[in-house]
Protein backbone atom coordinates (compact mmCIF):
# COMPACT_ATOMS: atom_id res chain seq x y z
CA UNK A 1 0.00 0.00 0.00
CA UNK A 2 2.52 2.67 1.09
CA UNK A 3 4.07 2.03 -2.36
CA UNK A 4 0.98 2.86 -4.69
CA UNK A 5 0.26 5.55 -2.87
CA UNK A 6 3.72 6.84 -3.05
CA UNK A 7 3.18 6.22 -6.90
CA UNK A 8 -0.21 7.89 -6.72
CA UNK A 9 1.33 11.15 -4.96
CA UNK A 10 4.47 11.28 -7.58
CA UNK A 11 1.37 11.58 -10.57
CA UNK A 12 -0.35 13.69 -9.20
CA UNK A 13 2.66 15.98 -8.28
CA UNK A 14 3.55 15.44 -11.95
CA UNK A 15 0.33 16.46 -13.26
CA UNK A 16 0.38 19.79 -10.82
CA UNK A 17 3.89 20.73 -11.57
CA UNK A 18 3.62 23.04 -14.19
CA UNK A 19 1.23 24.92 -12.15
CA UNK A 20 2.83 24.84 -8.70
CA UNK A 21 6.37 26.34 -11.09
CA UNK A 22 4.22 28.73 -12.33
CA UNK A 23 2.91 29.96 -9.04
CA UNK A 24 6.88 29.77 -7.11
CA UNK A 25 8.19 31.65 -9.73
CA UNK A 26 5.42 34.26 -9.57
CA UNK A 27 4.72 34.49 -6.16
CA UNK A 28 7.44 32.65 -4.62
CA UNK A 29 4.43 30.31 -2.66
CA UNK A 30 5.29 26.84 -1.83
CA UNK A 31 8.95 27.36 -2.20
CA UNK A 32 9.93 27.55 1.42
CA UNK A 33 10.60 24.24 3.25
CA UNK A 34 9.92 22.62 0.41
CA UNK A 35 12.89 19.98 0.16
CA UNK A 36 12.57 19.64 4.18
CA UNK A 37 8.68 18.56 3.30
CA UNK A 38 9.80 16.19 0.08
CA UNK A 39 12.64 14.36 2.33
CA UNK A 40 11.12 14.42 6.00
CA UNK A 41 13.75 16.47 7.71
CA UNK A 42 11.76 18.62 9.57
CA UNK A 43 14.34 18.56 12.81
CA UNK A 44 16.40 16.52 15.16
CA UNK A 45 15.48 16.43 18.45
CA UNK A 46 17.86 16.55 21.07
CA UNK A 47 17.01 14.36 24.37
CA UNK A 48 15.14 11.42 25.75
CA UNK A 49 12.49 13.35 27.06
CA UNK A 50 8.82 12.43 25.93
CA UNK A 51 7.43 14.41 23.48
CA UNK A 52 4.26 15.76 21.94
CA UNK A 53 4.02 16.44 18.09
CA UNK A 54 1.29 19.02 17.91
CA UNK A 55 0.05 20.10 14.33
CA UNK A 56 -2.17 22.42 12.50
CA UNK A 57 -2.48 23.01 9.16
CA UNK A 58 -2.78 26.80 9.00
CA UNK A 59 -3.57 29.71 10.54
CA UNK A 60 -6.77 28.62 12.12
CA UNK A 61 -5.57 25.12 13.68
CA UNK A 62 -2.13 27.08 15.19
CA UNK A 63 -4.67 29.95 16.76
CA UNK A 64 -6.59 26.79 18.57
CA UNK A 65 -3.25 25.08 19.48
CA UNK A 66 -2.07 27.80 21.69
CA UNK A 67 -4.95 27.03 24.51
CA UNK A 68 -3.88 23.36 23.56
CA UNK A 69 -0.34 23.08 23.83
CA UNK A 70 -0.62 25.61 27.39
CA UNK A 71 -2.79 22.70 28.99
CA UNK A 72 -0.93 20.28 27.96
CA UNK A 73 2.56 22.05 29.08
CA UNK A 74 0.82 22.72 32.33
CA UNK A 75 0.31 19.08 32.99
CA UNK A 76 2.95 17.62 31.94
CA UNK A 77 6.23 20.23 32.31
CA UNK A 78 8.64 17.10 31.43
CA UNK A 79 7.51 17.20 28.30
CA UNK A 80 9.15 18.40 24.83
CA UNK A 81 6.50 20.07 22.76
CA UNK A 82 7.11 20.35 18.90
CA UNK A 83 5.09 22.29 16.64
CA UNK A 84 4.11 21.18 12.72
CA UNK A 85 2.37 23.59 9.98
CA UNK A 86 1.86 22.72 6.30
CA UNK A 87 1.03 26.45 4.51
CA UNK A 88 3.51 29.28 4.88
CA UNK A 89 1.21 31.43 6.78
CA UNK A 90 0.77 28.65 9.02
CA UNK A 91 4.45 28.38 9.83
CA UNK A 92 4.78 32.33 10.24
CA UNK A 93 1.95 32.36 12.91
CA UNK A 94 3.29 29.40 14.95
CA UNK A 95 7.02 31.24 15.59
CA UNK A 96 4.60 33.90 16.22
CA UNK A 97 2.51 32.41 18.73
CA UNK A 98 5.01 29.21 19.94
CA UNK A 99 8.35 31.15 19.56
CA UNK A 100 9.95 29.14 22.50
CA UNK A 101 8.90 25.99 20.83
CA UNK A 102 10.71 24.02 17.64
CA UNK A 103 8.46 24.81 14.45
CA UNK A 104 8.89 22.81 10.69
CA UNK A 105 6.62 22.03 8.14
CA UNK A 106 4.53 18.72 7.94
CA UNK A 107 6.22 16.68 5.57
CA UNK A 108 4.46 15.19 2.61
CA UNK A 109 3.09 11.99 2.83
CA UNK A 110 5.21 9.92 1.14
CA UNK A 111 6.34 6.77 2.90
CA UNK A 112 10.11 7.96 3.26
CA UNK A 113 9.57 11.68 4.14
CA UNK A 114 6.78 10.36 6.60
CA UNK A 115 9.04 7.97 8.50
CA UNK A 116 12.31 9.70 8.60
CA UNK A 117 10.23 12.65 9.91
CA UNK A 118 8.61 10.75 12.93
CA UNK A 119 12.27 8.81 13.39
CA UNK A 120 14.52 12.22 13.48
CA UNK A 121 11.20 13.94 16.18
CA UNK A 122 10.98 10.74 18.21
CA UNK A 123 7.62 11.70 19.23
CA UNK A 124 5.99 9.87 22.19
CA UNK A 125 2.20 11.63 21.26
CA UNK A 126 1.12 13.30 17.38
CA UNK A 127 -2.26 15.52 17.83
CA UNK A 128 -3.74 16.58 14.78
CA UNK A 129 -5.76 19.72 14.96
CA UNK A 130 -8.92 18.80 13.00
CA UNK A 131 -7.78 16.74 10.99
CA UNK A 132 -5.21 16.08 8.52
CA UNK A 133 -5.34 12.35 8.19
CA UNK A 134 -2.58 10.87 5.77
CA UNK A 135 -2.64 7.45 5.18
CA UNK A 136 1.34 6.78 4.96
CA UNK A 137 1.80 9.07 8.06
CA UNK A 138 -0.77 7.60 9.80
CA UNK A 139 0.55 4.04 8.94
CA UNK A 140 3.97 4.63 9.98
CA UNK A 141 3.25 5.94 13.91
CA UNK A 142 1.38 2.81 14.47
CA UNK A 143 4.24 0.72 13.30
CA UNK A 144 6.38 2.74 15.87
CA UNK A 145 3.93 2.74 18.20
CA UNK A 146 3.56 5.97 18.55
CA UNK A 147 -0.35 6.80 19.69
CA UNK A 148 -2.37 9.51 17.67
CA UNK A 149 -5.24 12.14 18.87
CA UNK A 150 -7.51 14.26 16.69
CA UNK A 151 -8.95 17.11 18.42
CA UNK A 152 -11.37 18.94 17.33
CA UNK A 153 -12.27 16.88 14.91
CA UNK A 154 -15.04 17.94 12.22
CA UNK A 155 -15.89 16.34 9.07
CA UNK A 156 -18.36 17.95 6.40
CA UNK A 157 -21.40 16.19 4.75
CA UNK A 158 -19.21 16.62 0.88
CA UNK A 159 -15.89 14.60 2.93
CA UNK A 160 -18.25 11.97 4.66
CA UNK A 161 -19.37 11.37 0.88
CA UNK A 162 -16.18 10.91 -0.90
CA UNK A 163 -14.63 8.95 2.24
CA UNK A 164 -18.18 6.44 2.19
CA UNK A 165 -16.35 5.98 -1.76
CA UNK A 166 -13.01 4.98 -0.38
CA UNK A 167 -13.51 2.53 2.46
CA UNK A 168 -10.40 0.14 2.05
CA UNK A 169 -8.33 3.27 1.73
CA UNK A 170 -10.44 5.00 4.75
CA UNK A 171 -10.84 1.95 7.54
CA UNK A 172 -7.14 1.21 7.72
CA UNK A 173 -6.34 4.92 8.11
CA UNK A 174 -8.94 5.54 10.75
CA UNK A 175 -8.35 2.76 12.91
CA UNK A 176 -4.65 4.34 12.81
CA UNK A 177 -5.91 6.77 14.74
CA UNK A 178 -6.09 6.02 18.66
CA UNK A 179 -8.48 8.90 19.89
CA UNK A 180 -11.18 11.37 17.83
CA UNK A 181 -12.35 13.97 19.87
CA UNK A 182 -15.10 15.95 17.78
CA UNK A 183 -17.00 19.02 17.59
CA UNK A 184 -20.09 17.22 17.80
CA UNK A 185 -22.52 15.11 18.23
CA UNK A 186 -23.39 14.71 14.78
CA UNK A 187 -19.62 14.53 13.43
CA UNK A 188 -19.15 11.63 15.86
CA UNK A 189 -21.68 9.72 14.34
CA UNK A 190 -19.96 10.59 11.19
CA UNK A 191 -17.14 9.12 11.88
CA UNK A 192 -18.44 5.78 13.65
CA UNK A 193 -20.40 5.71 10.08
CA UNK A 194 -17.23 5.60 8.74
CA UNK A 195 -15.71 2.48 10.70
CA UNK A 196 -14.17 4.48 13.84
CA UNK A 197 -15.15 2.15 17.26
CA UNK A 198 -17.55 4.16 19.54
CA UNK A 199 -14.79 4.02 22.84
CA UNK A 200 -12.41 5.86 20.16
CA UNK A 201 -15.01 8.27 19.59
CA UNK A 202 -15.78 11.51 22.17
CA UNK A 203 -17.88 14.94 21.39
CA UNK A 204 -15.61 17.57 23.18
CA UNK A 205 -17.29 20.90 21.44
CA UNK A 206 -15.27 23.43 19.52
CA UNK A 207 -11.57 24.29 21.05
CA UNK A 208 -11.78 27.67 19.40
CA UNK A 209 -13.72 28.62 22.34
CA UNK A 210 -11.71 27.89 24.99
CA UNK A 211 -9.62 31.12 26.56
CA UNK A 212 -11.85 33.28 24.46
CA UNK A 213 -11.66 36.53 25.95
CA UNK A 214 -15.81 37.48 26.69
CA UNK A 215 -15.24 40.81 28.22
CA UNK A 216 -15.11 43.55 25.83
CA UNK A 217 -13.93 46.22 27.99
CA UNK A 218 -10.10 44.18 27.82
CA UNK A 219 -7.32 46.45 26.87
CA UNK A 220 -6.96 44.85 23.60
CA UNK A 221 -10.28 45.08 21.98
CA UNK A 222 -10.72 48.33 23.40
CA UNK A 223 -7.25 49.56 21.50
CA UNK A 224 -8.37 47.92 18.13
CA UNK A 225 -11.99 50.01 18.77
CA UNK A 226 -10.56 53.09 18.87
CA UNK A 227 -8.46 52.20 16.16
CA UNK A 228 -11.28 51.25 13.66
CA UNK A 229 -13.24 54.23 15.08
CA UNK A 230 -15.95 51.76 17.22
CA UNK A 231 -15.26 53.35 20.29
CA UNK A 232 -19.24 53.88 21.66
CA UNK A 233 -19.39 49.98 20.36
CA UNK A 234 -18.51 49.47 23.91
CA UNK A 235 -20.86 52.08 25.54
CA UNK A 236 -24.67 51.79 26.67
CA UNK A 237 -26.40 50.62 23.87
CA UNK A 238 -28.36 53.99 22.85
CA UNK A 239 -30.93 53.37 19.65
CA UNK A 240 -29.63 54.35 16.63
CA UNK A 241 -26.13 54.88 17.90
CA UNK A 242 -24.55 51.33 17.80
CA UNK A 243 -22.11 50.55 15.66
CA UNK A 244 -23.11 46.79 14.34
CA UNK A 245 -19.93 44.92 13.45
CA UNK A 246 -20.26 42.09 10.66
CA UNK A 247 -16.68 39.97 10.12
CA UNK A 248 -16.43 37.88 7.25
CA UNK A 249 -13.15 36.02 8.18
CA UNK A 250 -11.38 33.54 5.82
CA UNK A 251 -13.32 34.42 2.68
CA UNK A 252 -12.38 32.69 -0.57
CA UNK A 253 -13.84 33.44 -4.16
CA UNK A 254 -16.57 33.79 -5.21
CA UNK A 255 -17.66 34.60 -0.91
CA UNK A 256 -16.71 38.47 -1.51
CA UNK A 257 -18.40 39.58 -4.08
CA UNK A 258 -21.67 38.17 -2.38
CA UNK A 259 -20.90 39.82 0.83
CA UNK A 260 -20.31 42.95 -0.30
CA UNK A 261 -23.82 42.93 -2.21
CA UNK A 262 -25.12 41.68 0.82
CA UNK A 263 -24.00 44.12 2.76
CA UNK A 264 -24.69 47.24 0.12
CA UNK A 265 -28.47 45.90 0.75
CA UNK A 266 -28.50 45.76 4.73
CA UNK A 267 -26.74 49.52 5.13
CA UNK A 268 -29.69 50.96 3.71
CA UNK A 269 -31.96 49.88 6.96
CA UNK A 270 -28.45 49.87 8.94
CA UNK A 271 -26.67 52.88 8.40
CA UNK A 272 -24.37 52.14 11.13
CA UNK A 273 -23.58 48.59 9.78
CA UNK A 274 -19.76 48.10 9.65
CA UNK A 275 -17.96 45.62 7.31
CA UNK A 276 -14.57 43.72 8.07
CA UNK A 277 -13.97 41.66 5.42
CA UNK A 278 -10.34 39.32 5.47
CA UNK A 279 -9.26 37.05 2.68
CA UNK A 280 -8.12 32.93 3.59
CA UNK A 281 -5.44 33.91 1.63
CA UNK A 282 -2.83 36.74 2.04
CA UNK A 283 -2.32 36.72 -1.78
CA UNK A 284 -5.93 37.55 -2.94
CA UNK A 285 -5.60 40.66 -0.78
CA UNK A 286 -4.85 42.89 -3.72
CA UNK A 287 -7.56 41.07 -5.65
CA UNK A 288 -10.05 41.63 -3.51
CA UNK A 289 -9.74 45.58 -2.89
CA UNK A 290 -9.85 45.62 -6.45
CA UNK A 291 -13.51 44.23 -5.89
CA UNK A 292 -13.94 46.78 -3.59
CA UNK A 293 -12.97 49.84 -5.73
CA UNK A 294 -15.25 47.92 -8.40
CA UNK A 295 -18.25 48.27 -6.31
CA UNK A 296 -18.30 52.00 -5.44
CA UNK A 297 -18.20 51.27 -1.60
CA UNK A 298 -15.72 53.47 0.40
CA UNK A 299 -12.90 51.32 2.78
CA UNK A 300 -9.33 51.27 3.58
CA UNK A 301 -6.74 48.74 4.21
CA UNK A 302 -5.47 46.93 7.73
CA UNK A 303 -2.06 48.58 6.47
CA UNK A 304 -3.46 51.87 6.33
CA UNK A 305 -4.04 52.20 9.74
CA UNK A 306 -1.74 52.40 12.48
CA UNK A 307 0.29 49.49 13.90
CA UNK A 308 -1.19 48.08 17.21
Amino acid sequence: MPYLLNFVYLLILLFLSPWLIYKTLTTGKYRRGLWRKITGQPLLRDGNEPCAWFHGVSVGEIHLLRQVVAAFQQKHPDWDCVISTTTETGYTEACKGFPHLHVFYWPFDFSWAVHRAIQRVNPSLIVLAEGELWPNFLSAARQRGVPVAVINGRLSPRSFRRFQLLPWLLRPMLNSADLFAVQTEEYADCYQRLGVPPDRVCVTGSVKYDGVETDRANPRTQELARLFGLDNRYKPAQPGNTDLVWIAGSTQHPEERIILEIYRKLRSDFPRLRLFLVPRQKDRFNDVARLIDQSGLPYIRRTQLPAT
